[in-house]
Parts: structure tokens; sequence; C-alpha cells
């Protein structure tokens, strides 16, 4: 559980940037493990946000961190959600869905957590 402080944080960072961002959906599947270890998506819960934003990377971090020209990096405001993203995940955000490809960062407060991310037709499956 977070301390009175890290809560504190996150909710006075939701608040300020409100109404500056924008509002989405995080995704998280169901998965159960069959036979031979595989996993099979048997449902999904969608946890909506307040606050995210989509940025293009920086061409220079691009090239050096070898991400492909279709990722986006999205940032969210974990004040404003009830969960955190995690890779393989989906995000929405401004009718547009993503796959987490990879947490890049969480804040110390854990205010907010960046995401790296690329388009999906859509979010049906896991």
């Amino acid at each position: 559980m977070a301390s009175p402080l890290v809560s504190q944080i996150r909710k006075q960072l939701a608040a300020g940037f409100k109404g500056k961002l924008l509002p989405g959906v995080i995704r998280k599947f169901i998965y159960t493990v069959d036979q031979y270890g595989d996993r099979q998506t048997i449902g999904y819960n969608d946890y909506p946000f307040k606050s995210g934003i989509r940025e293009a990377f920086d061409a220079r971090y691009r090239a050096q961190a070898l991400i492909p020209e279709t990722d986006v990096k999205l940032l969210i405001l974990l004040g404003s959600t009830s969960v955190q993203p995690a890779q393989a995940d989906k995000v929405q955000l401004q009718g547009l869905w993503y796959e987490v490809r990879q947490v890049l960062e969480i804040d110390p407060a854990t205010a907010s957590i960046s995401l790296q991310c690329f388009a999906v037709p859509h979010a049906r499956t896991g």
C-alpha cells in the first residue's frame, strides 16, 4: 500500500494536469493455460483513466534504443486509474488501440508511467 505522502503526490499531479490530458482505457486480459502450457484468453477487464498523452520518441533516442519507427510513447498519470499497465496490455487513447511493448519508466512517487507501445487494429484478443 502506498504511503499517505505518495498518495497525495499522485492526487496532486493528476489534479494539476486535469483537463490537459486525454481519457482512455487500459485493457487487461484474463488467461488460462491449456494442457500444452499455452495461454488462452478467456476474457478481459477494462480500467478507465482520465489522464494520458501520446508522444513521439526523439529521433536520437529512437536510433540509440533501436525503437521501431511505428512505436509511440504513452504517458499515463496513475492517480487517474486503479491499475498499472504492463507488457502486452492494451491501451486505448483518442480512439486508437495500442499494445504495450514495454514499461519504460515509473516515476519514484508512482504518479506516472511511461510506456513504449505500438498500434493494433483492435483490442479483442490478448
